[in-house]
């Protein structure tokens, strides 16, 4: 729930929705042209997280369902050089427990053998996956279209919301005028008596 107020107007307010909180980070950043794309990313699912879900992956059985989906700026790596590395000692170290689980005398029909081998072959598919013919790390392009799309809808539906709760209808007009957006995102506060925002 959001708390609004805006020239010393009666406080109103707004269930959570993704178009305030681009709001709220346009005017944390006054004068700073932000690209559609990171401003969406800042609340997607990070890089953090998904870097967690691929450490998870390579400690627990894989899932079908191919790899995770990784935003980015323009391009991304499908998988980073971090995670590739990962995966390349993980193999390894799965392929030296099946080395000495087969001098223990167990053959390849076995239980343990199949189960280290299907996440072995998994890891490769996984690492094959993200790499060109090459062994090259894969990009994908993300659609900066379909960003702004997104972000200037959201932003759009947020100031309408803020029209209707505002019984003096400044707040709006304030940031119709000073919130551009397009594929880099700007809140142009005015050169005289800028607001001091509490955020």
């Amino acid at each position: 729930m959001w708390e609004l107020c805006f020239d010393h107007s009666e406080p109103f307010y707004i269930k959570d929705r993704l178009g305030l909180n681009y709001i709220h980070h346009l005017l944390s950043h006054p004068n700073r042209p932000i690209n559609v794309i990171e401003l969406r990313n800042h609340y997607s699912k990070t890089s953090d997280q998904v870097q967690g879900s691929i450490e998870k992956a390579l400690d627990h059985d894989f899932e079908e369902g191919g790899l995770p989906n990784i935003d980015g700026h323009m391009e991304e790596k499908v998988l980073d050089d971090r995670t590739m590395n990962d995966i390349r000692v993980r193999i390894k170290e799965i392929a030296e427990d099946i080395r000495v689980l087969r001098e223990d005398g167990f053959n390849d029909d076995s239980e343990l053998i199949q189960e280290k081998l299907d996440k072995m072959n998994a890891l490769k598919d996984y690492g094959s996956a993200g790499t060109d013919k090459y062994g090259k790390l894969r990009t994908i392009t993300i659609g900066i279209e379909r960003a702004r799309k997104s972000v200037q809808k959201a932003i759009s539906e947020s100031l309408q919301l803020i029209d209707q709760h505002d019984n003096r209808h400044t707040f709006f007009g304030y940031l119709k005028k000073s919130i551009e957006t397009g594929n880099q995102c700007l809140y142009k506060p005015p050169h005289h008596n800028p607001p001091d925002w509490s955020l």
